[in-house]
């Protein structure tokens, strides 16, 4: 049986290709950044005197002293986890307020700021529940509301998130910071109507807020409307030339847009500004993908998997790479290396079976087509290509 290697439709989340008269499961997606949601907001101010470290010193001052009362020691601990928050030291900010707490139990606002402390340190169910508690305890205001979106978002609740947003809307309806992050959150669920709805209210509070601008595009992107996502990166660009994300979501557009020249420009540019960014190298090879330059799009997914060991996509798209170049070794040993990242992915099953049938391996595509099948049951890929092993092994 005559084997074909003729490639197939391009679609925008990958190269389709028709190994053996069979049918290549996509390249993942390139890589789409989205701008962090932004931090909790410091519902409570440190003393406008002085520096973060005098006001841990004048609060260590007031709680080692002995003689004040526990409502005024606990203020004073508040302060210093306030402070240890802002210098960066969570550890810190959590012990002095743990310890606010225990001498008052009905003080919101340190579960407000213990909340923002272990926000920081990426442990949202903990925050979460003390932002609850602040507000059962009376900080029923927009900056807890909103702090505690940020954090369902970041646990992607975007639910929950969008109703917290929604109440800190309601109670400062000027804020662009709000807006903005409800953006988001719509963004994540797909819903780029809205997205796009919040983006320009944050916009018209705030014109110059090049991360509204930025995202605005990227939901102009999940619409397929390339040209207004372009445009929307221009601008962000325009006020900050040297933002490397801004730089990598314009490319994002032109490789979407097929532009994919345009696209390695925008890649080379960020990159130049961030030697370390693991997602401009990783989408930059994606776009190097499209032209058929596997080499060099190897090299980039190479340099990105450096930068980030465990770069499943990246990972996956190297092999896809080497299935394309024919080293077919090295294809299924990147494949071996994805699997072990994720165990459950059928389409790494089917493209490394794929790449054992073409090494004449049939024993071992079988076997992966049928892991492919266990795992999605309607795989008609891996069907397809499951029948041409077991043909192809009966015909050598």
């Amino acid at each position: 049986m005559a084997h074909s290697n003729t490639p197939g439709t391009v679609e925008p989340n990958g190269v389709n290709r028709k190994v053996q008269a069979l049918r290549w499961f996509p390249l993942l997606l390139a890589e789409i950044l989205v701008s962090g949601f932004y931090q909790p907001t410091w519902a409570d101010t440190v003393p406008s005197q002085g520096s973060n470290d005098s006001v841990v010193s004048e609060c260590t001052r007031i709680i080692d002293d002995g003689r004040f009362d526990k409502a005024l020691e606990a203020k004073a601990l508040n302060f210093r986890g306030l402070a240890c928050n802002k210098q960066g030291d969570f550890d810190h900010a959590i012990s002095a307020l743990d310890k606010a707490i225990s001498l008052n139990p009905e003080f919101a606002d340190a579960y407000y700021n213990r909340g923002n402390a272990y926000f920081f340190k990426g442990d949202y169910e903990l925050a979460i529940a003390d932002y609850g508690r602040a507000i059962e305890l009376g900080s029923d205001d927009a900056y807890t509301y909103s702090s505690r979106g940020s954090a369902f978002s970041k646990r992607g609740d975007y639910d929950q998130a969008i109703s917290d947003y929604d109440r800190a809307i309601a109670l400062r309806p000027n804020y662009a910071d709000d807006f903005y992050n409800r953006g988001l959150a719509y963004r994540n669920k797909g819903d780029y109507n809205k997205a796009i709805s919040d983006y320009d209210s944050a916009i018209a509070l705030r014109p110059n807020f090049a991360q509204a601008l930025d995202n605005r595009g990227l939901a102009y992107d999940g619409k397929g409307d390339y040209d207004k996502a372009i445009a929307d990166h221009d601008q962000a660009i325009a006020l900050n030339p040297e933002d490397a994300e801004a730089l990598t979501n314009r490319g994002n557009s032109y490789y979407l847009s097929g532009n994919y020249d345009r696209a390695i420009v925008d890649f080379d540019k960020a990159i130049s500004i961030r030697p370390d960014f693991d997602k401009a190298f990783y989408n930059r090879g994606s776009a190097f993908v499209r032209k058929g330059d596997f080499d060099d799009a190897i090299a980039d997914y190479d340099k990105a998997i450096a930068l980030r060991p465990d770069y499943d996509k990246a990972i996956y798209n190297r092999g896809a790479s080497y299935f394309s170049k024919g080293d077919y070794d090295k294809a299924i040993a990147d494949f071996n290396t994805f699997l072990a990242l994720k165990p459950n992915d059928a389409g790494a099953f089917n493209n490394r079976g794929s790449a054992y049938a073409k090494k004449g391996d049939y024993d071992h595509a079988i076997a992966d087509y049928d892991k492919a099948i266990a795992l999605r049951p309607g795989f008609v890929e891996a069907f397809n290509n499951r029948a041409i092993a077991v043909k192809d092994k009966g015909n050598p």
